[in-house]
């Protein structure tokens, strides 16, 4: 069995334009949903799991960043890793950068999700001696990159969906922006996204560059549909974080979650 998780990594260097004018004075990632940060829900969430060190990828308004968190949430080490060029790169890079964590085993994470407990919960317990990718159902209001698992629920295509499809599969995954990653698989994710940056194709999702790769490391999904998640990409996916979360300011930041 492989060791425990200890380590994260966040994405959280992108300029989140489609929320702007909110991204115009802070970083995307900082984005408050009924008044709690994004970032503040996600290392909240960490730390409850047992995280003990997470390095936060930034770039764009780094500083908001660095000077909110400092070098520790609670007994949770935390480090920064800053990409000078995250105006043309995108999130393979920015995976990239946090390779030394990934080749030890690591949580990655994107950080424009907000997601309450149950959702490391799950990945932890199905990931204790695998790879997994947190993932919900592929729905007709949603387009973008889908995941196809086989029957045992591992993940061996990638597609991108611009229009609705003719039929929506059990199989059919969106990503929920979570994966647990296992030394062997992080290692292996590294040389991957090592080998298109010497390339210079570091304009692409780390999404895509897994995709083409799914037959020389094994990563399964871990369906979270119906769990507390969201991922805030404009403000209407804002307006809905917002329906959802709920957040009890007096209790430490605990979320309660609705669904209308």
């Amino acid at each position: 069995m492989s060791e425990p998780i200890q380590k994260a990594v966040i994405l959280a260097a992108g300029m989140g334009t489609r929320l702007m004018p909110i991204t115009s004075q802070m970083p995307k990632s900082l984005t408050e949903v009924n008044g709690k940060p994004l970032l503040d829900n996600t290392l909240e969430e960490l730390q409850k799991a047992g995280i003990s060190d997470c390095a936060i990828i930034v770039g764009y308004l780094k500083e908001a960043i660095m000077k909110r968190y400092g070098s520790a949430f609670g007994p949770m080490k935390v480090t920064y890793i800053e990409s000078e060029v995250y105006r043309t790169t995108n999130s393979m890079y920015s995976t990239w950068l946090g390779r030394e964590y990934l080749a030890e085993g690591s949580l990655l994470i994107e950080a424009d999700c907000i997601f309450g407990p149950d959702v490391l919960k799950a990945v932890f317990a199905m990931g204790a001696s695998r790879s997994c990718w947190a993932g919900v159902r592929f729905t007709p209001d949603i387009t973008g990159s889908m995941m196809v698992t086989d029957p045992s629920g591992r993940i061996v295509e990638l597609r991108v969906v611009k229009q609705k499809l003719d039929e929506y599969r059990a199989n059919y995954f969106k990503s929920g922006g979570v994966l647990l990653l296992h030394a062997d698989f992080g290692k292996a994710l590294g040389r991957w996204l090592g080998d298109d940056v010497g390339a210079g194709k570091t304009g692409t999702w780390f999404e895509q560059v897994i995709a083409r790769h799914y037959e020389e490391s094994p990563i399964s999904i871990c369906d979270i549909t119906g769990l507390p998640w969201y991922e805030i990409d404009d403000l209407n996916d804002l307006r809905r974080a917002e329906e959802i979360f709920r957040f009890d300011q007096s209790t430490a930041g605990m979320a309660v979650t609705e669904r209308s």
